[in-house]
């Protein structure tokens, strides 16, 4: 199994380990977590976003269009803050993994972020990625999580 798992959102970075948490050795692995590598990524609400102009944000535009304008319209600028936060946790997770020295890991995203966010990770930690599973298990407790992963490997 792989001694790295890193479970995503995009407001979490969770970074757990796999190992002995003592010298016994017929006492198993655990999960560990690693606190010290976690990240929040804090969202500001919607409505106190301040842009330069009013609906100017900086989507990429449509063919014929002003670069970064949204037109006033609240869903592009949804989705540019949610670009900023996909790219604030694959740079999180790219420099977890190269603190690590590239070890095998594991990725747990949501479906939806899952494909933007493996693009959007170095090639270096991609190459050392092992497996993917979709699903939020940012919320779920440490214990249950072992139940879950260290059960499914």
């Amino acid at each position: 199994m792989e001694s790295l798992i890193i479970i995503v959102s995009l407001g979490r970075v969770r970074p757990l380990h796999y190992k002995k948490t003592d010298d016994d050795p017929l006492r198993p692995k655990h999960l560990v977590e690693a606190p010290d590598l976690q990240v929040e990524i804090k969202h500001e609400p919607l409505g106190t976003v301040v842009t330069d102009q009013a609906g100017r944000f900086t989507h990429s535009p449509a063919p014929g269009q002003e670069a970064g304008m949204s037109y006033g319209e609240e869903k592009n600028l949804k989705a540019e803050l949610e670009e900023k936060a996909l790219q604030t946790v694959a740079q999180s997770v790219s420099r977890i993994v190269a603190q690590e020295a590239y070890p095998n890991w594991r990725l747990f995203a949501p479906a939806e972020i899952m494909p933007r966010l493996l693009n959007a990770l170095s090639a270096q930690a991609r190459a050392a990625l092992t497996q993917t599973e979709k699903g939020d298990y940012t919320k779920v407790p440490i214990m249950e999580l072992e139940k879950r992963l260290v059960g499914s490997s």
